[in-house]
């Protein structure tokens, strides 16, 4: 490799990025003045509404007024008691806070020592009808302890005997290890997103930016080698996404440490975890700019770059969100998930843990991600036919020539696509049903089996009659499988469910879980939406997938026969 070459096209590519005003606003600008103006503007809205809040008098409805509830309610200035006619529906307005239900008998099952009821009704999607119900609370307690303090009087007792003990609590963390924390669970993924966004327009404008204004031809009719073209571009690119980064790290550190510090509370960032942390980001800079080259050079245009790299963008930086997830923590497991890993380091780094164990494994396993990464980006770099390609598309990334590319999915990409709908089936259909049950499996079918075929055959620009098998129906063939299924499909159903309960007998837990998927308030649901769901859902959004995409992919490597078995496994 001549460095020389290296050195100038680097030293060309940065003089063009810097002209980009898009660019020095996302790595600059951006950075400088976000999170000042978030610190200062944020905080003094958050400010001023937690205060007109607490300032606000709560209007509450209570059903009865003849007792020592309300006598010791209507004495906090805080409270403003009303009358309605119909309370319930007043608090569904919002024309008050709160409800309070006493029953009949409240004042006399106080009087005569007997437990009584108070039901609260609030409103959980109003903030002032949340900040009732806590004032609310707090007064029901100090009420309780009243009645109790009143009682143990009348019998001559000493109200001390409901206090066994009196606890304290002390911290004992200094306030730099608070700052530390605060910061560890916000800090590293906005630095990860960052330094996302700091890559993404100059990878944009590098590859599809080129091609779309024609010197990329030019540059590669000069006596230069592709490897070295690449090298100066990634260079260049991933010197303006650290940039980024490391502005972003240190606006937002000094904007919290200025603005947001206080005598219990120190944001600054320890000087023994700086190093490492500049050190990380090294190796995740680069992954992230193979990533942005690899894909934005499968684009032709700027525009399908931005489409192209706006969902690797999410699902690149989502990762770095687990630090805001309770009870992830980094360890040998974890610090193998990339992106994940770096973000978890940082976040242990801000907390002064260093456990050099796990240090070094996140450093050299993400050095082998992005290792993996630019050699993946320089091989389809050094392919004319995507660098010249007239045209963007993503499935150069499954073959070595674009003249090869099919009407309909190869192998390797129905495989790819079982793959991710096997990972959305397991991670989020399993969430989905379990938070909304039916309406949950109907959410799976539509989103993560029919959306992610349909998406496939779109933005890999396949033929959609031909890969998703659209023909019209015969009334022989619609008649001959009406019949199969009517006289067939019963007997073989039954016969597939004996030899399941004898080989693989469906475990008691798993009933159980049907049960609570089917039934709603205790009951079925209706007919209709159950054939809906369980039948026309299913048949439409499964048979689109493994009939449509898989099938073609699969049949494109195997005889019908082999195809069928794999398929219907």
């Amino acid at each position: 490799m001549n460095f020389h070459i290296v050195k100038t096209i680097f030293l060309k590519e940065l003089k063009d990025t810097i002209r980009d005003s898009k660019t020095l606003v996302v790595m600059i600008l951006l950075p400088i003045i976000l999170y000042p103006l978030l610190a200062i503007g944020g905080g003094q809205v958050l400010m001023q509404q937690g205060k007109k809040i607490q300032n606000n008098v709560i209007i509450i409805s209570l059903n009865k007024t003849d007792n020592g509830l309300y006598d010791f309610l209507k004495l906090d200035k805080k409270i403003k008691i009303v009358e309605h006619n119909d309370p319930l529906k007043d608090l569904k307005l919002g024309n008050i806070n709160a409800y309070i239900k006493i029953t009949d008998k409240f004042a006399q099952d106080i009087d005569k020592e007997k437990v009584s009821s108070v039901e609260v009704l609030f409103d959980q999607a109003s903030i002032e009808s949340l900040h009732a119900r806590a004032e609310i609370t707090n007064l029901l307690d100090d009420y309780s302890i009243k009645v109790i303090e009143s009682r143990i009087t009348k019998k001559g007792l000493n109200k001390n005997i409901l206090i066994p003990f009196n606890s304290s609590f002390r911290n004992i963390a200094p306030k730099e290890k608070i700052g530390g924390f605060y910061l560890g669970n916000i800090l590293p993924f906005i630095i990860i997103f960052m330094t996302i966004l700091g890559a993404f327009y100059p990878a944009i404008d590098q590859t599809a930016g080129e091609k779309e204004r024609g010197t990329l031809e030019t540059l590669l009719t000069t006596p230069v080698k592709k490897y070295e073209i690449i090298t100066g571009k990634f260079l260049t690119i991933s010197l303006f996404a650290f940039i980024t980064g490391l502005l972003n790290l240190a606006s937002m550190t000094l904007s919290m440490t200025m603005l947001l510090g206080s005598d219990k509370i120190n944001f600054t960032i320890p000087w023994s975890a700086m190093g490492l942390i500049f050190l990380v980001l090294i190796p995740i800079t680069m992954f992230f700019v193979a990533i942005m080259m690899l894909v934005s050079s499968l684009a032709n245009s700027f525009k399908d770059a931005q489409n192209y790299l706006t969902p690797v963008y999410l699902i690149c930086g989502f990762p770095a969100m687990v630090t805001i997830v309770p009870g992830f923590n980094l360890n040998f497991k974890s610090s193998l998930i990339p992106v994940a890993n770096v973000s978890l380091l940082i976040k242990d780094l801000l907390l002064g843990k260093f456990e050099v164990d796990l240090i070094i494994l996140v450093i050299v396993s993400t050095t082998i991600y992005s290792m993996i990464a630019i050699a993946a980006a320089t091989r389809l770099f050094n392919r004319e036919d995507v660098l010249l390609s007239e045209e963007s598309n993503l499935r150069l990334l499954f073959t070595n020539n674009s003249s090869k590319l099919k009407r309909t999915p190869n192998f390797m990409e129905s495989v790819t696509l079982y793959i991710i709908g096997f990972g959305l089936l397991f991670y989020v259909g399993g969430t989905l049903q379990t938070m909304y049950k039916l309406n949950g499996v109907l959410m799976t079918e539509v989103f993560l089996v029919f959306l992610p075929a349909i998406l496939f055959v779109k933005y890999l620009k396949f033929d959609y009659r031909e890969t998703l098998s659209l023909r019209k129906v015969s009334l022989k063939s619609l008649t001959g499988s009406t019949l199969l299924a009517i006289s067939g499909g019963f007997f073989i159903t039954k016969f597939a469910r004996e030899i399941q309960e004898k080989i693989f007998p469906m475990p008691s837990e798993l009933k159980e879980a049907f049960k609570y998927l089917l039934y709603e308030n205790g009951h079925l649901p209706s007919t209709l939406k159950l054939f809906i769901i369980i039948a026309v859902s299913a048949a439409v959004c499964e048979e689109i997938l493994f009939r449509g995409p898989i099938l073609a992919g699969v049949r494109s490597k195997f005889d019908k026969k082999s195809t069928v078995i794999i398929v219907g496994l």
